[in-house]
């Protein structure tokens, strides 16, 4: 079961105190980990919306290049169309 998980001998196996906690086998089990999950879904989330926010500003900056910018970066207007018109969340 791991060292994370810890068996409740004061708590009968029917009762849950706290959302962490769960039944196994008539067993209460409390699970010591949440904040270990909840900081890596926490960072996972900041990950994932820090990069949906670097799509968002580029496609901006992207869309208000005039035709010599987007030669100098080497699209053309189409390729900049395709791109701008994707949404954040789309790679």
């Amino acid at each position: 079961m791991g060292n994370a998980l810890r068996l409740d001998h004061e708590q009968p196996a029917s009762v849950l105190h706290r959302a962490d906690d769960y039944i196994l086998r008539h067993h209460a089990f409390i699970d010591e980990r949440p904040a270990e999950r909840r900081a890596s879904l926490h960072a996972a989330a900041a990950t994932t919306l820090a990069l949906w926010r670097r799509r968002y500003l580029t496609r901006r900056h992207l869309a208000a290049l005039d035709a010599h910018g987007l030669t100098d970066i080497g699209l053309d207007p189409h390729a900049r169309e395709r791109e701008v018109g994707k949404h954040f969340w789309q790679a």
